[in-house]
């Protein structure tokens, strides 16, 4: 099978994924008239496939029905600490101070009882959040990034993705999104997992959900001195593969 086959195979696979919690959510919605909305969080490490997990629900449902609305909330938006400021006090992305996380919850608590709500956007270039309009509300309400399963949060989440890897796994695709994204060297990039992996070991135990659908990462690799070389052929940028549901939603 030669590389676009299998990304084409990978991508329809992961696409079935996404339609099938989209039409579970849809399913939830006709069934229920209330005045609650369907919350929905996605979580992970970085590079596993949260965003394009969410993304592909979001369009299914906004583009499936124009009976059902729905909302997707980056949590990233709610980081107080721009990336440079970051670095240079060493704090990752996954450690909680860096969020304000108190009015990241009093906008996922209006959001799901229906009422508007202030949001926030990431700028993922620049490394800073921005303001935004306020959140309409909505159906159906995914959070998508790495505080969206934190305590704060949970309790107004009714269903829960964690996507999984090995450290391993997880070691790599943090390195090829540092040095594809945000241009590190890979000396840079290994210096900053080794300054950082001990925070994501926390990171799961405090974020990742006792009752959730997990799912499992597995990548395609290439040698890691190979990623500068990214820019100028996308096709052989690493995928995602996710494998099939463990359990139903339920």
């Amino acid at each position: 099978m030669s590389r676009r086959d299998l990304k084409e195979f990978v991508n329809e696979h992961n696409n079935n994924i996404a339609k099938t919690i989209s039409e579970m959510l849809k399913n939830k919605i006709s069934h229920t008239f209330s005045k609650k909305a369907i919350v929905i969080a996605i979580n992970g490490c970085t590079g596993v496939g949260k965003s394009f997990l969410a993304r592909k629900i979001f369009d299914l449902i906004r583009h499936g029905t124009q009976n059902i609305s729905c909302t997707m909330v980056e949590t990233d938006g709610w980081i107080m600490i721009n990336r440079k400021e970051r670095m240079s006090k060493s704090l990752s992305g996954v450690n909680p101070d860096i969020y304000d996380l108190e009015k990241l919850q009093e906008t996922i608590k209006l959001l799901s009882v229906k009422e508007k709500a202030p949001g926030r956007k990431y700028d993922h270039k620049e490394g800073r959040s921005l303001e935004s309009e306020e959140i309409l509300p909505s159906d159906i309400v995914i959070i998508d990034g790495q505080m969206s399963t934190h305590p704060k949060l949970i309790n107004f989440v009714d269903y829960s993705i964690w996507i999984g890897c090995s450290m391993e796994t997880h070691r790599q695709m943090r390195m090829e999104r540092d040095i594809y994204y945000r241009a590190y060297s890979p000396d840079e990039a290994k210096m900053n997992w080794d300054l950082h992996a001990h925070d994501w070991q926390n990171f799961e135990q405090i974020c990742k959900p006792k009752n959730c659908i997990e799912l499992l990462t597995n990548r395609s690799y290439i040698l890691i001195d190979e990623c500068e070389n990214l820019k100028d052929n996308a096709m052989d940028y690493p995928f995602t593969l996710f494998t099939d549901l463990g359990n139903e939603i339920v």
